[in-house]
């Protein structure tokens, strides 16, 4: 296997000596000639080394940390380039998709279609805001000071050849792992587990990411749903059964005060749950009737008006009695 390798590698190198003498030496080697042989000699020293100095500028390609280029000879593949300085062979090599990245990127999903609404196990249906990040290799290959240059270029060439558009790919990985999750949900269930099915879709999304040479940047907060846009309906509802718990709280502790003073007259008194109640609500009648104060009001027969009014329950205290 090393040998393999040791040997495509100095094939490669020979292979690039090759052309750069066809296309740097060729044309300077002519120029000298034909200078020596009308008798300029030093222009044509000039005018070779002026060519090589072009085609060293036109093909430098100087790389910053994290950055990349995949390099194609007469439409092949033939190495990638990383951070540093780098120079291709000008009129048959070629830079594909131009230089590029390994820094972790953003994606928001659902952000350019015209319906981006999820439609959930209860009928309701809502825009899902949903933000992904990956980056190009793994992130360990790619520090200052790693020489796990051999991973990182399966990783690029894996970007850049397996799909014509890889960012599709990560599109249709996520979203084939995470709308099912939620569709299996109602809009509340999904809304108030948002992180654990995040968490759970990118279990399922990684292994295929691998296979395109995408990473995530890190552990956590790779895959987040920042937010889904509740209707109003699901909105009202919500209102509606908070009404509800409070209401119920309320009836729940006016039993509570009822039930507490029946215990007790049953308690004290060593009787039955049925005589107990029907007692305390004779003295809750009984402790009622002096709250109450009715009144009779007299009317003459064929007036338009009262006459007065008697307060029954005023016992003679001023102000009341007839008027």
């Amino acid at each position: 296997m090393e040998c393999g390798k040791q040997a495509f590698a100095l094939l490669n190198t020979r292979r690039n000596i090759m052309w750069r003498t066809i296309i740097w030496g060729g044309p300077a080697a002519v120029a000298i000639v034909v200078c020596n042989a009308l008798g300029l000699w030093g222009m044509g020293f000039g005018l070779a080394f002026a060519w090589i100095g072009f085609c060293i500028f036109q093909g430098t390609i100087i790389l910053e940390q994290q950055q990349y280029a995949v390099i194609e000879r007469l439409g092949k593949y033939q190495t990638v380039y990383f951070r540093g300085w780098n120079v291709r062979v000008i009129g048959v090599d070629r830079i594909r998709r131009g230089i590029s990245d390994m820094r972790g990127k953003e994606y928001q999903l659902y952000a350019d279609e015209r319906k981006t609404d999820i439609d959930f196990a209860d009928g309701a249906s809502a825009p899902v805001v949903v933000k992904f990040w990956y980056r190009i290799g793994k992130p360990e290959d790619a520090v200052v000071g790693s020489e796990n240059w051999e991973k990182l270029t399966e990783a690029v060439k894996l970007w850049v050849y397996k799909y014509e558009k890889p960012e599709d790919r990560v599109y249709a990985l996520v979203d084939g792992a995470l709308r099912p999750r939620l569709q299996a949900l109602d809009i509340d269930a999904a809304s108030k587990g948002r992180g654990n099915i995040a968490e759970e879709t990118m279990e399922i999304v990684e292994p295929g990411l691998a296979e395109i040479g995408a990473y995530v940047p890190s552990d956590k907060g790779r895959l987040v749903i920042e937010d889904i846009e509740l209707p109003q309906s699901v909105i009202d509802l919500r209102l509606k059964k908070l009404e509800g718990e409070k209401l119920a709280s309320e009836l729940e502790a006016e039993a509570v005060g009822y039930w507490k003073p029946i215990l007790a007259v049953q308690t004290g008194l060593d009787t039955s749950l049925d005589k107990a109640w029907e007692m305390y609500r004779t003295l809750r009648s009984l402790d009622t009737l002096p709250k109450i104060q009715p009144q009779m009001v007299l009317v003459g027969e064929g007036l338009k008006g009262i006459l007065g009014n008697i307060n029954l329950g005023g016992n003679g205290k001023e102000g009341d009695g007839h008027e």
